[in-house]
């Protein structure tokens, strides 16, 4: 691959360091998914259904193998024909984008990854394709340097957060939340303040 300007090479640089990887991202996805299917949390997409381990395993899987055979196709996007580049260098030098490229490669290839699966001989199962179309979502829904509003858990920031970020701050929140329950239950109410038996009685003050 040839880089022909200095935008090319900080975007080559970008795409490389990107983190975490896809395979890290959706071993965090499967393992968000199976935990709450056991714990029947509904989902916030309320069609998505609960899978079981082995089920969901056995679809990180094969789209794992998918990703890794997969050659991105480039279009008139100057941008994307540069991550393309970089998707079909990594495949061609007999390595794996799932442990080499993040996020942002994923993003442009992520339609034909798709594709390719629905357009295979065995074709996808309906929970096959909501499973995959759920990380999608979650992906384009992910901003960088988005750390969620102050009191809101992020699904996305949790797949593809640097790994345990989110949780650091879902614990930080539980943590606080706890705390301030804490000092209400601690401070006395008025009423407590003001019983009867403790106000003082007309005899008493004469």
């Amino acid at each position: 691959m040839t880089i022909t300007t200095i935008d090319e090479e900080d975007i080559v640089q970008n795409i490389l360091q990107d983190r975490p990887t896809i395979e890290t991202a959706f071993k965090t996805y499967l393992s968000w998914v199976v935990a709450r299917s056991l714990t029947s949390e509904e989902s916030e997409v309320s069609y998505v259904p609960m899978y079981k381990n082995t089920e969901a395993l056995a679809y990180v899987r094969r789209l794992l193998k998918t990703i890794n055979q997969h050659k991105c196709e480039k279009n008139n996007s100057n941008f994307r024909s540069i991550i393309c580049n970089v998707w079909n260098k990594v495949v061609e030098s007999n390595q794996k984008p799932s442990k080499c490229l993040g996020r942002l490669a994923l993003l442009q290839a992520w339609k034909g990854i798709v594709s390719s699966l629905e357009n295979s001989e065995i074709g996808v199962t309906n929970n096959e394709k909501i499973f995959y179309e759920e990380f999608g979502l979650l992906m384009i829904e992910f901003k960088l340097n988005n750390t969620a509003a102050v009191d809101d858990d992020s699904n996305p920031n949790l797949i593809w957060d640097s790994p345990g970020a989110e949780l650091e701050r879902r614990r930080k929140r539980r943590v606080d939340r706890a705390e301030k329950i804490k000092k209400r239950k601690d401070t006395p109410r008025i009423e407590e303040l003001t019983e009867e038996n403790d106000m003082p009685r007309i005899e008493e003050l004469t």
